[in-house]
């Protein structure tokens, strides 16, 4: 994402979670109300859903975690930080799926005071909170990668266009393995830690982030020359990698080094790049023209207009 949408999209959270931690206490009889607002809020951003769909796949035991919680007295918090924001997020599941107010779920925690309050003070503590800060850091993880990818596009684009086509052109055949070696070094260089070609059941995505073992990086390169059923087939690669890696993201990265033009037609699109919400995954689309450039129509002749609607990789991966 950009920084003027990610911005957006914290400052959103920020208000939300504001609006629940400090409630005035005359709205505090309608807090079971706010709370499923900040959950429909969080379900209804794809961003923000599939980062909480994979938290959940990844800690299925989180779920009886959180049931346990809520008859007892006092909380058993993972030591692990992302295990303590699954338990966070299925106790927040249970509690908005619930028309049972918060405070009357959690009846059992001993409180002085306005109990009531009380309960909803310590569950706004021990768990919204660390799941707002997990979701945060979450989304500054993925913003770091869009943003090497769109520095790699720009260097790509403006300063090595002409070294990477001759890098293509001198040797078809191993082309395209050369051009992904390039991004790799360019991704090494900025400290991302890597293995490339693991065995992978399904086939060897080209890059796989060994930077933690937990949240593997999925990326693959494609040469764009020859019509759109190349770039189709990468596409259904790279979604297979998410589901056989259960990660949330997954990046395809296309080399356009022909005069034809490749238009994606995706509704969605973030820090310049396309992307597609499938299955609670987003596969990220990134173009990056290393063409030779032409400068008289004679020689460059006509061009040819490549479309690739949404449906089309609905279709593939369906």
């Amino acid at each position: 994402m950009n920084s003027e949408i990610t911005m957006n999209l914290k400052n959103k959270l920020k208000s939300r979670i504001t609006n629940l931690i400090y409630l005035d206490v005359r709205l505090r009889k309608n807090y079971h109300s706010y709370l499923k607002q900040f959950y429909h809020f969080l379900e209804g951003q794809p961003f923000l859903s599939c980062i909480l769909v994979e938290l959940e796949r990844g800690y299925p035991e989180a779920e009886k975690l959180a049931k346990a919680i809520i008859p007892g007295s006092i909380a058993e918090i993972p030591e692990i930080e992302t295990e303590h924001a699954a338990v966070c997020y299925q106790l927040l599941k249970i509690c908005c799926n619930s028309d049972v107010p918060i405070h009357s779920l959690m009846k059992s925690i001993s409180s002085s005071g306005k109990e009531a309050f009380a309960r909803i003070d310590y569950f706004n503590q021990l768990f919204l909170l660390p799941l707002y800060r997990y979701i945060v850091e979450e989304i500054d993880d993925e913003i770091v990668i869009l943003s090497l990818l769109k520095s790699y596009k720009h260097k790509c684009e403006w300063f090595n266009r002409d070294r990477l086509f001759d890098l293509w052109e001198s040797d078809k055949q191993r082309g395209e393995k050369n051009l992904a070696l390039n991004l790799y070094e360019f991704l090494f260089d900025r400290g991302l830690d890597f293995s490339i070609e693991p065995n992978a059941i399904i086939g060897k995505p080209d890059l796989v982030s060994a930077q933690n073992s937990t949240e593997p990086f999925i990326a693959d390169a494609k040469i764009f020359d020859k019509g759109k059923s190349y770039i189709l087939k990468g596409f259904n690669q790279v979604y297979l990698y998410t589901l056989q890696y259960t990660q949330a993201f997954g990046y395809l990265i296309i080399f356009k080094v022909c005069q034809n033009d490749l238009k994606l037609g995706l509704s969605g699109q973030t820090y310049s790049f396309p992307y597609i919400n499938h299955n609670n995954k987003t596969i990220f689309l990134v173009v990056i023209d290393i063409s030779e450039i032409i400068t008289t129509a004679s020689k460059r002749g006509k061009i040819k207009s490549y479309v690739i609607e949404e449906k089309e990789f609905m279709e593939e991966i369906s």
